[in-house]
């Protein structure tokens, strides 16, 4: 697991497998997006183009290092309030956390509006013996709720849906 405070840039434009992307509904709430998204934002979204990260606009690489090294399976972030989703890219989980309180203010990124979600926190299970090994996650409600529609485990992979095949 690497853990770290601003998404790399391979965290954007990626369908989530579980969670929110607000990031974009925040940005177009406080007028902070350029004049086309602000005119259609529905073309945005309807291209994927919604799902934006607060990262670097330089690569670093570290990407390619975590990916190439094999014994990464997750990377978990902060962040962008207004994210709390779960990707896969090529074998690894991209994670961010969840706001877990308002300080410092939740609305960090500007008026960007209400979130998408209540405030809670990502937990992470991690089981190291020999017979039982796992990593799983899920989210864990300020509520007091654990998030059903967020638990994901990570390792070993779920199996792979059975394919049918017609002859």
């Amino acid at each position: 697991l690497a853990f770290f405070h601003i998404p790399l840039p391979e965290y954007a434009y990626l369908k989530p497998i579980r969670g929110d992307v607000g990031l974009f509904d925040a940005a177009l709430t406080k007028g902070n997006v350029p004049a086309i998204a602000r005119w259609a934002p529905w073309l945005v979204r309807l291209t994927g183009l919604n799902r934006v990260v607060g990262s670097s606009k330089i690569n670093t690489g570290l990407f390619d290092h975590i990916q190439q090294s094999g014994n990464i399976v997750a990377t978990f972030c902060g962040h962008d309030h207004f994210n709390d989703a779960v990707y896969e890219r090529n074998g690894v989980y991209l994670c961010y956390g969840r706001v877990s309180s308002w300080t410092p203010p939740i609305n960090w990124e500007g008026d960007g509006g209400d979130l998408p979600f209540g405030l809670g926190l990502r937990v992470i299970e991690v089981d190291m013996n020999e017979d039982s090994r796992k990593c799983a996650t899920w989210i864990h409600e300020d509520s007091g709720g654990y998030n059903q529609s967020s638990y994901l485990q990570m390792y070993p992979p779920p199996p792979a849906p059975a394919s049918c095949i017609v002859s």
